[in-house]
């Protein structure tokens, strides 16, 4: 009798084994586009637009978001306002005048005004990019 249960036991424990071997994967459900995260490509300008824009004279702000010290390193800058990212929120009343106007950001790689650009968006600048790659793509696309 022991042997009879222990072997029936052991058949459902192989045909369940088996069975679950056997089910199709359950489907993988996609998320709704509103759920879905939002990559903002309006935050990124590239080297190129800035260089175009640049040369076209267009209407907005740039800022470079380096320490001075960085001016060692690559050399050679393309102008704007300098003000270092560690001294961005404290002087956002200077910036006031331009909340309507596109406002360009670089730094030398492009980490430090990607943070700008949060912190610019966040206090109501709505047209705030950085420049991908910063000056180091900058000097490799525009002026090698």
């Amino acid at each position: 009798m022991k042997k009879r249960f222990f072997l029936l036991i052991l058949i459902i424990f192989l045909l369940n084994i088996v069975a679950c071997r056997r089910a199709a994967p359950p489907p993988v459900r996609k998320r709704p586009e509103s759920l879905a995260p939002k990559v903002e490509a309006d935050l990124f300008i590239s080297p190129i637009e800035v260089k175009q824009k640049l040369e076209s004279g267009g209407n907005f702000l740039l800022i470079d978001v380096d320490n001075p010290e960085s001016y060692r390193v690559v050399k050679g800058t393309i102008g704007g306002m300098v003000i270092p990212l560690s001294e961005l929120e404290r002087r956002l009343e200077e910036l006031k005048k331009f909340k309507n106007q596109e406002i360009i950001v670089y730094s030398l790689t492009g980490q430090k005004s990607m943070q700008a650009v949060k912190i610019l968006r966040r206090n109501g600048f709505p047209k705030a990019k950085s420049m991908k790659g910063g000056m180091i793509e900058y000097q490799r696309l525009i002026a090698p």
